[in-house]
Formats: structure tokens, sequence, C-alpha cells
């Protein structure tokens, strides 16, 4: 499913059959063109006269299709089925956004944190139905507490480590909340 043959493969499979079969190959009728033994496939005349006999077969350029969408079409997969999961960073820190003020004033006030905050990575996992699962929060801690999840929606799932990222470890632990949550 979802390779075609394309013309030269077609040649070779049929020079390759005539072998077998033990079929005398043909030489091509155009004077400057080579014989099947030479170029190990059938000749261009050979395949004309092949599409003249079978009139439902035409050659087209194959539109590229994903192997997701093959195996979804192969499996038939329901959307709860298909999940399509994400990681991004959140910062502790409320980031200002830009307000509208007078000309000419310097300085315009907006309630913000001064200080830096850290970056949490949120990996979630939502599936083609629009459901999903709790987040899962990842630190730049070296131990977890709980009140990390302080506020947070209930179900999350919190960890730890050093750089605060996702890594094969914390993968994992999150692949354990997705399947406990699916």
């Amino acid at each position: 499913m979802g390779y075609g043959l394309s013309p030269i493969k077609l040649r070779a499979l049929t020079f390759e059959y005539a072998l077998k079969l033990e079929k005398k190959c043909p030489h091509s009728r155009r004077g400057s063109a080579k014989p099947w033994e030479t170029n190990k496939h059938a000749g261009v005349d050979w395949f004309r006269a092949f599409l003249s006999r079978h009139p439902e077969l035409v050659i087209r350029k194959p539109e590229a299709t994903s192997i997701g969408r093959i195996l979804f079409i192969k499996y038939k997969f329901s959307p709860n089925d298909i999940w399509n999961v994400d990681e991004t960073g959140v910062t502790t820190v409320q980031v200002p956004e830009h307000v509208l003020a007078k000309r000419g004033e310097r300085q315009v006030a907006f309630v913000t944190s001064a200080e830096r905050g850290i970056l949490v990575t949120m990996c979630n996992a939502v599936n083609a139905s629009g459901s999903s699962i709790t987040p899962f929060y990842i630190f730049p801690r070296v131990h977890f507490k709980d009140f990390f999840l302080q506020n947070s929606i209930p179900g999350s799932v919190g960890t730890a480590n050093k750089s605060g990222w996702m890594v094969e470890s914390t993968f994992m632990e999150w692949f354990n909340h997705f399947i406990k949550s699916v």
C-alpha cells in the first residue's frame, strides 16, 4: 500500500519475468536503442505497446502521503486513538505586554515582577477527538516537592531534574502518566 510501480521498474520486472520463463528477449525496433539484455529491462517500444494494450493504465505523478496517513487508513484508528504530544516552556514570572500611554511619557506603570523567574517545562497530550490528559510539569530542581503543583489542575503530575527539560528519564515518567490517564 502506498507504493506505485514506475515505468522503469515495470520494464525491469518484465525483463526478469521473461528470463525466468526463458522467453527470447526482443531487440528494440529503434536503431539507436539497445536490446533488453544490455539494459536489463524491457525497451521503450515494449512499454508503449503495453500501455496501448491496457488503456485503463496511465502514468501519473503520485501525491506525497505521510506514513501516519497510511497507517491511519490501514488500521482504521479512531480519533480517540490518535494523540498529539507537545512540550512548552512556561515562565514563573509574568512578561509585561505593550500598553497604550500618553505620547512623551517615559515610564508607564504595569504591575509585574522585577525578578527573572524560572522556566518550567509543561508536557501536554491531546487526542483528535479533543480529549486531553492532565499536564506533566518538569521543574529545574534537584528534588521535587508536592507544593510545586499547588493551584495547578487537579491530577497534574510533576517531577524535577537539574535542567528542567524533558530527558529520557522524565519522558518515561511522563509516559507512565500518559498510560495511567488513558
